[in-house]
């Protein structure tokens, strides 16, 4: 009895420390387990309730979705668009990219699930073996167990991690069809001008060889010096030159649409000569928050700071125990007699002392969190100032565009004037001429007013992200 009683004073501090290492252990493991629940916000700064331009043309939500260019009524365009969108080299690069992110995203906590492998080997040794080991058969064939218990959430924080790893490719692959659009677009744009510009080029020449002409005539008569005809001669030939250079544009331009579509060859759709597409007129305010919805790189910089939050909980995951379970099923050279064995069983890691090297990262880590915050800021702040930039020359080119075709207008009736005065003997036909090349000028300044016009209207586009809707970004997945 006496021994029992022994016994059972030895005992009772042993259950009392371990009643007070469970009671010390619960904070811990609580506070452990809060590293799951970090969730960060992505504040934007404060923007006005509208642009500082709210009655400016800008585009509206109908017309910026996947088709966001059927308002230019231009079926080359279209044709165009669509086809660059199969076939261009960049986006198909981005999609793939878009592929390997996703399909490392769904494995990315694959090592917190059991894991199952087989081996086999064959070893020898010069030593006594000991025949009870199982891992030291001469012959052995394995069936090996392997998992990480996540005990403190870090299977999810993983996941999300990886998770917004492929919505962010997504974003880029976003960014990528909108940026070819655009610059598609953009080129066509000055496709046609460039085209248009050139056929008032040879207009132009074919009116100044007649005032050449006329100037001659005149200085041969006595009526000019040759002064004039010399001038005339000049004119001509700046023409001729800037219908090459005007030419030399158009190739130029048709190859780097066709670079967009992924091909060395000229589009044939794009030779013939086809009139300036216009850029619609939409009299809706967009809202500055309606960037935060639509613009790739704005979503892109959110998820940057949601993944930094993800990466701080696993930072701070690190600082706590690491349960390991793994097993093996061997199957070999018979030991006492058995083909069969069996060995394995849990393991814990704790971290006790690395200089600080987990607390160092856990710092390091809600600095790159500040830091993805700020740049998510200052994002939407450059995406304000663009969008706003872009509304403001939308509207000086439509100005632009109004100013120029009145002055077209002016001109073609001072034209008709001159015209009318030389069927009435009033008026020689040099001042016909000129008034037609005064026509022909203004068209020309026109045709550019209306190139930018549309560029700037593309702009606007761009910078309010209307292009093809959003890639999905693959679900939020959990382990276990």
């Amino acid at each position: 009895m006496p021994c029992l009683e022994s016994e059972s004073m030895m005992l009772r501090p042993v259950h009392t420390l371990r009643r007070r290492l469970c009671v010390l252990s619960i904070p811990f493991i609580l506070s452990a387990c809060s590293v799951a629940d970090l969730e960060p916000t992505a504040v934007p700064p404060q923007l006005p309730a509208t642009y500082r331009l709210a009655n400016a043309p800008a585009p509206s939500v109908a017309a910026t979705g996947e088709n966001w260019w059927h308002p230019f009524h231009d079926p080359v365009l279209d044709g165009l668009l669509s086809r660059t969108a199969e076939r261009n080299l960049t986006v198909a690069q981005a999609r793939q990219r878009l592929v390997a992110a996703r399909a490392l995203a769904h494995s990315e906590i694959a090592s917190y699930s059991p894991n199952l492998g087989v081996t086999g080997l064959a070893q020898g040794a010069t030593g006594k073996s000991n025949d009870k080991d199982l891992t030291r058969r001469p012959l052995q064939f394995n069936l090996e167990l392997g998992w990480e218990v996540a005990l403190f959430g870090e299977d999810k924080l993983k996941q999300k991690a990886a998770d917004l790893s492929a919505a962010m490719v997504a974003e880029d692959l976003n960014a990528a069809r909108l940026a070819v659009a655009t610059e598609t677009a953009s080129t066509y744009v000055k496709l046609r001008s460039l085209q248009k510009r050139a056929d008032i080029a040879r207009g132009t020449i074919t009116l100044l060889s007649r005032s050449q002409r006329l100037a001659t005539n005149r200085a041969q008569n006595g009526l000019d010096t040759r002064l004039q005809a010399d001038a005339a001669a000049g004119r001509l030939n700046a023409a001729k030159l800037e219908a090459a250079r005007l030419e030399t544009a158009i190739g130029d331009a048709m190859q780097q649409i066709a670079t967009l579509q992924g091909s060395a060859t000229y589009d044939a759709s794009l030779v013939p000569a086809h009139p300036q597409p216009r850029a619609p007129i939409f009299q809706t305010s967009s809202q500055p928050a309606d960037l935060l919805r639509r613009r790739p790189d704005v979503r892109r910089a959110e998820m940057t700071v949601l993944q930094a939050g993800a990466e701080l909980g696993l930072a701070q995951a690190d600082l706590y125990p690491k349960l390991h379970l793994s097993g093996m099923i061997g199957i070999g050279t018979p030991v006492n007699g058995n083909l069969f064995g069996l060995m394995g069983g849990p393991s814990l890691q704790l971290p006790v002392l690395d200089q600080g090297k987990r607390r160092d990262l856990i710092v390091a880590r809600k600095a790159m969190l500040e830091e993805a915050t700020a740049a998510y800021r200052q994002s939407v702040l450059v995406a304000y100032e663009e969008a706003s930039t872009a509304i403001r020359a939308l509207q000086i080119a439509r100005q632009n565009v109004a100013r120029q075709e009145g002055i077209v207008s002016s001109a073609r009736r001072a034209s008709k004037a001159a015209g009318l005065l030389q069927r009435e003997g009033l008026a020689d036909a040099s001042g016909s001429v000129s008034e037609s090349l005064s026509v022909l000028e203004a068209e020309n300044q026109l045709s550019q007013a209306i190139e930018e016009e549309a560029l700037a209207q593309i702009a606007v586009v761009k910078v309010m992200a209307g292009t093809a809707s959003p890639v999905a970004a693959p679900a939020a997945r959990t382990g276990g």
